[in-house]
């Protein structure tokens, strides 16, 4: 049983409906089975058009969004999103392989919620996915990036 730090994971995602936006099938086959194995369902697009028709159809629970995708690029699609009215409050976390400060404030101009770095760390997945969809309370953007790690 993973452990973040805070509460069980078996229990915590019962129910959670995630869409996971990942251009690579590689990464987004490996992403979808260890969402998976937590109980959590997954839907997957592989560019922000797709990602774009899929969030206006359906209410999830949070959107894992690649920056780096095919045509409509991650941080043009997260705007998109946010101007649904299924996708105003839905938790959207950024995942790349960029790990600075400027990413982050883009992310966050952009409407992202948070992020997480690839390679993806289980640990800061699960903390993250946990603090913004089950610790519900936040508003806003709240992450920064000190000495090279993600913080919330």
């Amino acid at each position: 049983m993973i452990e973040c730090g805070c509460k069980s994971m078996d229990s915590v995602f019962r129910n959670v409906q995630i869409l996971l936006v990942e251009a690579n099938i590689c990464n987004q086959a490996m992403i979808r089975s260890i969402l998976t194995e937590r109980g959590i369902a997954v839907d997957t697009a592989s560019n922000g058009t797709d990602a774009l028709v899929m969030a206006g159809y359906k209410r999830y629970d949070a959107i894992l969004m690649d920056l780096h995708l095919p045509g409509m690029e991650g941080f043009m699609t997260a705007r998109k999103i946010r101007k649904l009215e299924t996708g105003i409050k839905t938790p959207i976390i950024a995942m790349s392989e960029v790990v600075m400060n400027e990413f982050v404030e883009l992310a966050d101009q952009y409407g992202m919620n948070g992020c997480v770095f690839k390679p993806i760390e289980l640990a800061e997945l699960f903390f993250t996915l946990e603090l913004y969809i089950v610790d519900s309370g936040l508003s806003g953007s709240r992450f920064h990036l000190t000495d090279g790690v993600h913080e919330l």
